[in-house]
This record gives C-alpha cells, structure tokens and sequence, in this order.
C-alpha cells in the first residue's frame, strides 16, 4: 500500500528503496496532520456558518449551494496547483522531495496513458450520493444515530475493498479497523444516553445504510484508480491533484442542476448579500476543505483509502475529544475505556502499514 521506489542497481537497491520508506513515512505523517488541522478549522468555520443570522434574522439553509461553492473551490484549487507543477515554479528541495516520495511509481519517463475518466465519474457520483444521503438522514434520525453510523465507515471500506477491489487486508488491519470501530461507537452510544429523545424512522435508516454503502464503493473505486495492477495496460495512475481536480468537476457538474432546480442557488445567493460575514467565513471554509481535500487525495493516491478512512475517522473522533477537554467535560470510566481501544486499534493499523513497508524492502 505505501510507494517505495525501487531501482534494481546491483550494490545500491536497498540503499534508495530505504530511503523511499522513510520519505514515504515522513509523507503520511504530513498527510494526517494536514487532514487533522484542515477539517478541524473547517469543522469550526462550518458550525459558524450554520449559527450565523442575516440582518432579517434568517439562518443559512442551503446545503447545496455550499456543496455546490466547495467543489468548484476545491477544482481551481487543484487546477492551479497542477499549473503550478507543471511550470516548476516549486523549489527544487520541495520538489525533488515530493517527486521521489509520491510519484516515484510513475517512473523517470512521462507516462502517456489516460486516465479512467469513468472510474472517476462514477465515484464522483457514489461520493455525492453518500454526503446526500447522510445530510438528508439528519431529518429523520437524530445526530446520534448518524455519528454511530457514521462511525463505522471503516467496515464498508474494507468489506467493498475485498469484494469490489479484490484486495487482500492482513490480520492486523482486520484487528486495527474493528477496534477503532468499537471503540468510537462505546465511546458514542456513552453519549447518547443525554441526547435528544427523537425518534428514528426505517427511511433514516435506510439512507444511512445507504450513505455507508456508498461510502465502501468510493473507497473501492478510488483503490481501483490508484493501484498499479489494476487496468495498468490501459490507464495510467493519477496524481492526487488529477484525482482532486477531476472529482470535483464531476460533483460539480452533478450537484449544479440540483442545487438549481431546488432553488438553493437562489436562496444561497441571496444569504450572501444579506450577511457580509459570510464572505469571510465562505472563503475560509471553502480554503479549508480544498487544502484538507488534497492530503486526502494523496493519502489515497500514495497509500489506500482505507488508510485514508483510518485517518478521517480518527480525526473526527480527536475533534470530539478537543471538544470535550476544551468545555471542561468530564469523562466517564466507560469513554476513558472507549478511547484506549480506539488508539489500540490506531497502533496496531499503523504497526501494519510498517510491517507491510519493511516486508517489500526484504
């Protein structure tokens, strides 16, 4: 799952094939504390957005149209850094770094094959489909319920990674993932116990099934376009600014006659003149997530989505627990338990990716 170059020169291979390890180390962890700084400043901008009032009073309702301003945000942002790439306007430290621990798979020659434009599309639209469903869920289970869903999306990853991607998982991971999931749902269902009484109907239910099986195909799909073995006679694999970019258009292009026909352009629009705040917390927000969208499309381009999954999942759950020590919460016997199986499960998953990395330098 990690990149490691490898260059068959008698006396010399295992020298450079090190050395990719350790660059490939030093990557994911950029990639993890760029996902956690990114959503955690997104996550409070987006609580502000949603809590803000205009000056007659009205509160800021259109999802689609923020869905609609992240993806076109998120798509010039990764434009402008493939531009960016391809003048080399980077300095050559940064560069020769970044190229020989996330592209060294590409080889020293331009690859001249396409992209599966298809592929691509289709998780376009299954990613669309999965923050659809869980946002419209919201109306008809309370957030409790989601946020337990939600919290195992690791599982359908894996599972469509086995049945969709064909990919083989060690008995770590297996062991790492259902921890990290029992540990966020304990530590959850301890707070569901002073949560709204409300109640959850089938067809909330249902579209949370929905929204984690989306989830899994994403993840297969997105490991289908990045593995090399995979459709490597036909379609080469993309860059995690390619992959950013193109995913975006897509949603773009699927989310733009919706958010239209709903009206939610209008009304977004409209919200903007009447609140000059929001220009401020938009441009942030949507800053945030194009900046917190590339780590995470190089973590699956360079690593796999489940280890992206690892990484979102477990920053969401570190999000809660900042929430908890910054109000003063004290926590139970039970969530103390919670949140020691769940940086178990995070060991043991990233003492699997280190296992994996030492056994194809042997």
């Amino acid at each position: 799952m990690t990149s490691i170059r490898r260059i068959h020169v008698s006396g010399s291979s295992m020298m450079i094939d090190r050395d990719g390890a350790e660059k490939s180390k030093w990557l994911l962890a950029l990639c993890g504390v760029g996902v956690c700084c990114c959503f955690l400043l997104y996550g409070v901008v987006q609580e502000q957005i949603y809590s803000l009032r205009s000056d007659d009073g009205e509160k800021m309702s259109s999802t689609l149209f923020l869905l609609l301003t992240q993806t076109i945000s998120n798509s010039v942002a990764a434009k402008i850094g493939m531009q960016v790439q391809k003048f080399n306007v980077l300095p050559i430290c940064v560069k020769r770094w970044f190229d020989s621990a996330s592209n060294s798979e590409r080889g020293t020659g331009e690859d001249k094959r396409d992209i599966n434009y298809k592929n691509i599309a289709i998780t376009a639209c299954m990613s669309v489909l999965a923050m659809s469903a869980s946002n419209e869920s919201l109306r008809y289970v309370s957030y409790p319920t989601q946020s337990l869903a939600k919290s195992c999306k690791l599982v359908p990853i894996m599972i469509m990674g086995l049945l969709v991607e064909k990919r083989s998982y060690t008995l770590k991971q297996y062991i790492g993932v259902s921890l990290i999931t029992m540990g966020i749902i304990a530590f959850n269902l301890c707070e569901v116990q002073n949560k709204t009484n409300q109640a959850d109907t089938l067809y909330g239910m249902f579209l949370l099934l929905l929204s984690l099986a989306m989830d899994g195909l994403v993840g297969a799909y997105q490991g289908m376009l990045t593995t090399n073995d995979s459709n490597h006679l036909h379609f080469r694999k993309p860059t995690a600014l390619e992959t950013m970019y193109l995913m975006n258009v897509f949603s773009s292009l699927y989310v733009l006659p919706v958010a239209m026909v709903s009206g939610q352009i209008r009304t977004g629009l409209d919200f903007l003149w009447k609140s000059p705040q929001m220009w401020r917390l938009l441009a942030l927000f949507n800053g945030a997530a194009a900046a917190g969208q590339f780590f995470i499309f190089l973590t699956i381009t360079q690593f796999s989505p489940l280890i992206c999954a690892t990484i979102t999942t477990s920053r969401k759950f570190i999000t809660i627990l900042l929430s908890v020590f910054s109000f003063g919460h004290v926590l139970t016997l039970a969530q103390w338990s919670a949140i020691l199986i769940v940086f178990t499960g995070l060991f043991i998953e990233l003492g699997a990716k280190r296992q994996a990395t030492q056994s194809l330098l042997k």
